[in-house]
């Protein structure tokens, strides 16, 4: 192979890598814009989106608790409000007559309302009158039978001091106080009956319903397994412990509890999770849903999947379309590039040779006579290989080989009105007259068309 062939190789693949590269250049900072700009978008949206969600199931979530405590308290304000049962805490009934509760109040009704009411759990009413209380226990729980020992505990003085609003407490199995017998974890509504004038104490009412009630309503609002709900009261007194979540860092937030604003995007973190929060309620009661930010990067990097993958479809896409622009590119620079070389090393006959084209439309009829000339010298055929036209009809155009097909823009009306126009502007003589003049084609041999003059 002669030295000079592997020198014109070269450079054809060294251009041709620096068009694919200068591609990439311009395309690849192009990809990256877009593709940070999507994913930002595409976080953003992410991040509303799921806020949006997560303070939607909290509020709902808010939302079914209040309704259900609202249940509650109705029970409790009935046993307030019923007549037979406020005659009974008020001394008309005598305590030797043992069927009391059925003869003189509607506990038969009380019976059948609680059978309905699943969730509650225990109930008792404690007549201040020393009458014999009256309860009901769904899960062989046994409450303090005795008032005496009920007075002496801080629930009833908390009730008593509430002057019949509702106090909440938490009673866990096993423990004292309200129980002789306590067989399950509860929430308990305490409330102290008085009569109209709210100076003369009738009785004690408390109301028992299983944690698992508002476990069961916190666990069907998590959107994610690993997530965690807790319900928190005053002094954790009103509270439904975390299922997944450290119990040190609940008692924190319950020391401190963050405070989140609706109109605005940010959301309060603690410990490694977001925390969502609704408004205080009855009794003290807030709820938190604790959220790990865990998941969050995990939707992040879902987000990031997309910008990703489509920019490496794209650059993919991009390879064999730039080694297709680059082919095309490429072969007449390297035409160009190994004319010039022979040309420095004293091949002046070095000719440059493009794609030949089919027609030469030449801007006067000289300049379409030199290439008449050219072409003639090259060897090519007119009009056979390639077609010539010029413009002016110059005198020669006729005499040309072979004669020279060209247009004729009648320069003599062109000066026959120019010289009107200064005549007139002389005279202060209005002229009337056209900017637009008609030309002609005059067909010859060396376009390959019919020959004759033709208007435009």
């Amino acid at each position: 192979m002669p030295p000079n062939a592997a020198k014109r190789r070269r450079p054809r693949l060294r251009i041709r890598h620096k068009i694919i590269l200068s591609i990439y250049l311009v395309l690849f900072p192009m990809l990256i814009f877009v593709g940070g700009f999507t994913y930002y978008r595409n976080y953003s949206d992410m991040m509303e989106e799921n806020t949006r969600r997560y303070r939607t199931a909290v509020q709902a979530l808010d939302e079914n608790i209040s309704y259900f405590e609202r249940d509650l308290t109705d029970i409790l304000t009935y046993f307030c409000v019923d007549d037979e049962i406020l005659r009974v805490l008020g001394g008309d009934v005598s305590n030797d007559d043992r069927l009391f509760w059925t003869t003189h109040a509607p506990m038969e009704f009380i019976r059948g309302m609680l059978a309905i009411k699943s969730q509650i759990t225990t109930l008792a009413l404690y007549p201040e009158n020393g009458l014999a209380p009256f309860y009901v226990s769904r899960d062989a729980s046994v409450p303090v039978l005795d008032i005496g020992e009920i007075r002496g505990l801080a629930i009833y003085q908390k009730a008593v001091e509430a002057q019949g609003d509702i106090i909440w407490d938490r009673a866990d199995m096993g423990d004292a106080g309200l129980f002789a017998k306590n067989q399950s974890d509860k929430i308990l509504l305490c409330r102290e009956i008085f009569d109209l004038s709210k100076r003369r104490r009738l009785g004690f009412i408390f109301l028992g319903v299983h944690v698992a009630q508002y476990q069961r309503m916190c666990e069907n609002a998590l959107l994610y397994e690993n997530e965690d709900i807790v319900i928190l009261g005053e002094e954790l007194s009103h509270a439904v412990a975390p299922q997944k979540t450290d119990p040190a860092l609940v008692a924190a937030l319950a020391q401190n509890p963050p405070e989140q604003r609706q109109d605005r995007g940010d959301i309060p973190r603690y410990g490694g999770n977001y925390i969502f929060t609704s408004g205080h309620r009855a009794g003290g009661r807030r709820i938190l849903y604790i959220s790990p930010e865990d998941n969050w990067k995990e939707r992040a990097n879902q987000s990031l999947a997309a910008p990703m993958i489509l920019g490496a479809v794209l650059l993919a896409g991009i390879w064999p379309l730039s080694i297709m622009a680059s082919r095309i590119i490429s072969r007449p620079l390297n035409r160009l590039y190994n004319s010039m070389n022979r040309f420095k090393e004293g091949d002046f006959d070095a000719q440059i040779f493009f794609e030949r084209p089919t027609a030469l439309i030449c801007i006067n009829d000289l300049v379409a006579l030199g290439a008449l000339s050219q072409l003639h010298r090259m060897n090519l055929r007119i009009p056979e290989d390639i077609a010539v036209i010029g413009c002016d009809n110059h005198f020669f155009s006729p005499h040309t080989y072979p004669p020279l097909t060209t247009v004729d823009l009648h320069p003599a009306e062109h000066g026959r009105v120019a010289v009107q126009q200064l005549i007139s502007a002389i005279t202060d003589t209005p002229l009337v007259f056209s900017q637009l003049r008609p030309a002609t084609l005059i067909v010859r041999e060396s376009c390959g068309a019919g020959l004759g003059p033709r208007a435009l």
